[in-house]
């Protein structure tokens, strides 16, 4: 049986009418975890949050190309 890390597993829910008060549990080793709810994550490298916008992905990506460009100019 796969177990899971449960410090790694989050809760995020996408939509417009969401009930955020809803508690996802999960039953591992006879023990019943609560996960945690978040706003935004970051998935297979790509930040996105509850609305599916990714403003932070593409403030990070423009951040690493401005460092690109200053390793570039130093040379």
């Amino acid at each position: 049986m796969l177990k899971l890390n449960i410090s790694k597993c989050k809760v995020m829910s996408v939509g417009r009418n969401l009930d955020k008060t809803y508690a996802y549990d999960l039953r591992q080793d006879y023990r019943v975890i609560s996960l945690e709810r978040v706003e935004d994550i970051r998935d297979l490298g790509v930040s996105i949050d509850e609305r599916l916008s990714f403003p932070d992905n593409i403030h990070d990506k423009i951040n690493k190309a401005y460092a690109m460009l200053g390793v570039i100019k130093k040379l």
